[in-house]
């Protein structure tokens, strides 16, 4: 059984070195970097991960993504040659500052990957404390099972606009599916469902020993350039994006106000609040998250 997952990235040279290697310690046999208009740094470290990772990590560089949508076709490019080139029994598309973890050592182990279906792999965001710094964060994925994520999300955006003193963090946000590919056309915006050959989204059964960890605040200067990356994302191909990524549409505002940093900041909790929350269960570790996703615990789910 061959687990291949590609990494999609742009210019974030903070986290692509951790994500790749939490694909390989997780039990992915390749890994495969899809670097978007990447730099000349992004260039470098995708290149140095591939030479350090003796044949299991490639790299695939796009210098301009298809205004119509076709990347996300299994039918072209980029995804139909790395198809063809990794032939994966399963594969898992994720975004670079998204991180895999798993109730077992070897995923390989995994019950849930016995099967033919489709699987939803519920993302949780990282519950950062205001004291943490992006060193400190990534550390603690020597240890996946350990990581603090919300565990009990609300609905942040209504109507394209913030809800007032909720946090986008605590957001129930999409999930990823691993699947097998040959049931699958492509994915939908965003690549959060699946797509068959008919044109509809096909269902997937929710994994109770998978999770993705998300950090998307490790820094503010992260931060920053992401939402320039989102800008000019947006300008290339924002039909894509029509009625999708509405937290982006906000945070561009932000940006173009010189207020990002407030975002930022908000998005993290005091020490008594993460303790306050930690308490009820609404902040939990990966490892107790898969005893509630195990006992269908819908507060989680």
């Amino acid at each position: 059984m061959k687990l291949v997952s590609i990494v999609s990235v742009k210019d974030d040279v903070e986290v692509i070195g951790p994500s790749v290697r939490n694909r390989l310690e997780a039990g992915f046999d390749e890994v495969v970097v899809i670097a978007v208009e990447p730099s000349a740094e992004m260039r470098a470290a995708a290149a140095s991960l591939a030479d350090a990772a003796g044949g299991r990590v490639h790299t695939v560089l796009i210098d301009a993504l298809d205004p119509a949508g076709d990347f996300l076709s299994f039918e072209a490019e980029p995804m139909r040659s790395v198809l063809a080139a990794t032939r994966p029994d399963w594969l898992l598309l994720t975004d670079a500052d998204e991180f895999v973890v798993a109730a077992v050592a070897d995923l390989h182990d995994a019950p849930e990957l016995a099967g033919e279906g489709p699987l939803s792999l519920q993302r949780y965001n990282y519950a950062r404390r205001t004291d943490e710094t992006a060193e400190t964060m990534l550390a603690r994925l020597a240890e996946p099972a350990g990581l603090p994520l919300i565990a009990e999300r609300r609905i942040a955006m209504k109507d394209g606009l913030p809800v007032p003193g909720v946090r986008w963090s605590e957001h129930r946000i999409s999930p990823r599916p691993f699947f097998r590919p040959r049931s699958t056309r492509r994915f939908d915006v965003g690549a959060h469902h699946l797509i068959g050959p008919d044109g509809t989204r096909l269902r997937a059964e929710g994994a109770a020993g998978i999770l993705i960890a998300h950090l998307p605040f490790t820094s503010l200067s992260r931060f920053e350039r992401k939402m320039e990356n989102v800008r000019a994302h947006l300008t290339a191909i924002g039909g894509v994006h029509a009625a999708t990524a509405a937290h982006w549409k906000h945070w561009l505002t932000r940006l173009e106000e010189g207020r990002l940093a407030e975002e930022f900041a908000r998005e993290a909790f005091t020490e008594d609040e993460f303790a306050a929350r930690a308490g009820t269960g609404a902040v939990a570790t990966a490892a107790a998250l898969f005893e509630r996703l195990a006992a269908a615990d819908r507060s989680v789910r």
